[in-house]
């Protein structure tokens, strides 16, 4: 079989780590593997930075810097590109639909296949919610991460839920992760990482981290890039929060992750597949997460989820006394061997 996937590969642009993963668990069941990249995904007032990674695109790929999202005369070009009778198209944000609205029309002497990301993107609007229904009906395949997607697609019936494979990362040790960002090793630390949206709701846990790390030896790590005016955290911002504002490089990972005792997802709403909870599972690291949509297909325990910011401090307060249940870790040991880039990768072939 050969297969053609419109997607992004590093240097790091959206979905650029999940692309390589996704290859790579591919890989053993396809002959050929093209990649329609992009030429131009954000329009040109748009200030973008591409990040390098260490992750190295596999080998023998055929890769077509291509797609230019903002060019429709562009657009007929790209089907001269595409060779293979199977086309994946990755989706995760709605600067996308126009033209995969045209590419899934006029590919329909083809097999289309759509992996949704997001069913709606973070900061969705009215275009993406009229436009991409109408898009989903063009493709013979539907592609989500997540129970709560699924859902929300109830009137289609050609979806397949297919959770991905946790991101491998090096591993590196705790005192040396710990001594490297100036931490003692008997402080209680706590991630955040990712970017900062409004969604992602950093403020619910600043706020009750405020209160929690009152009279405790704890530290709370913000890593990521504010997509939001980081003034309207300040309030909550001492000596027991360290900020990294801006792109966490690769290297960095290891380092934020060992050195964390817990990680929270404090998201107001979500409806996919968490890469932050997949790298959680790389380092064997318990978190905590808000009782929303998708974030609960990952839930570790009931003791670690809360519903509101009083429930939060409950948690945060016995972890630190307690510590983390045997359980837990056995919980991630089992995600660990379901959300396989193997599984995935069988599962994707199946439903072909």
């Amino acid at each position: 079989m050969k297969i053609t996937i419109i997607t992004t590969l590093p240097p790091v642009i959206g979905i650029s780590y999940f692309s390589i993963h996704l290859i790579n668990a591919l890989k053993e069941y396809f002959d050929e593997i093209e990649v329609i990249n992009y030429k131009r995904f954000y329009p040109p007032f748009v200030k973008t930075k591409t990040y390098k990674t260490n992750f190295q695109k596999p080998k023998n790929l055929i890769e077509k810097v291509v797609l230019d999202l903002y060019n429709p005369l562009n657009w007929k070009n790209v089907l001269n590109e595409i060779t293979n009778e199977i086309v994946l198209l990755e989706y995760w944000n709605f600067v996308q639909i126009p033209a995969f609205l045209y590419l899934s029309k006029a590919l329909r002497n083809k097999k289309v296949i759509i992996e949704l990301h997001n069913v709606m993107s973070h900061e969705t609007n009215i275009f993406e919610k009229l436009f991409l229904k109408e898009l989903l009906k063009n493709v013979d395949k539907i592609i989500v991460h997540s129970e709560s997607a699924l859902s929300y697609l109830k009137s289609f019936k050609n979806v397949l839920l297919n959770p991905f494979g946790y991101y491998k990362y090096p591993r590196v040790d705790k005192l040396y992760a710990r001594n490297y960002l100036k931490i003692t090793s008997d402080c209680f630390v706590v991630l955040f990482f990712g970017n900062v949206r409004k969604y992602k709701g950093l403020d619910i846990l600043l706020r009750v981290f405020s209160e929690f790390s009152v009279d405790k030896n704890a530290l709370l790590i913000v890593a990521g890039r504010f997509f939001e005016n980081p003034q309207k955290y300040k309030k909550y911002i001492n000596e027991k929060v360290m900020i990294i504002n801006r792109f966490v490089e690769d290297e960095e990972i290891p380092i934020l992750f060992e050195a964390s005792d817990l990680l929270v997802l404090p998201y107001r709403k979500f409806d996919s597949q968490s890469g932050v909870v997949m790298l959680a599972l790389n380092y064997d690291k318990p978190y905590v997460i808000s009782n929303v949509g998708g974030l609960l297909d990952f839930k570790l325990d009931e003791s670690l989820v809360f519903k509101n910011e009083i429930e939060l401090f409950k948690i945060l307060n016995k972890i630190y006394y307690d510590g983390i249940k045997q359980d837990v870790f056995e919980k991630i040991n089992y995600f660990k061997n379901f959300y396989s880039w193997e599984s995935y990768a069988k599962r994707f072939v199946s439903a072909l």
